[in-house]
């Protein structure tokens, strides 16, 4: 799994609150969110979302989680902001 992809993910699903609204805006199946939510809560052995039929909410694991997520993400954003557009690799 790319971590910093299912951050991501996790990420766009608390700011917009669904699954659905998540995949849509990061080009995603249903699915694909779903699983990389699915991931991080394994690999952190604690569950990150508390699911009904009609809510979606953070539990505090997951509150905590997303806001180190943003901080991870915000900050490698600047730093390659600051670098600019990857050069290519030799092979």
């Amino acid at each position: 799994m790319n971590k910093l992809a299912a951050m991501r993910t996790f990420r766009r699903v608390i700011e917009l609150g669904s699954f659905t609204a998540a995949a849509s805006d990061l080009r995603l199946s249903k699915s694909a969110v779903s699983k990389h939510v699915a991931l991080l809560e394994r690999d952190l052995q604690r569950p990150l979302l508390t699911r009904t039929s009609r809510r979606l909410r953070p539990t505090p694991a997951g509150e905590r989680y997303v806001a180190v997520c943003a901080r991870v993400l915000d900050e490698l954003s600047k730093v390659e902001a600051e670098f600019g557009p990857p050069e290519p690799l030799l092979a």
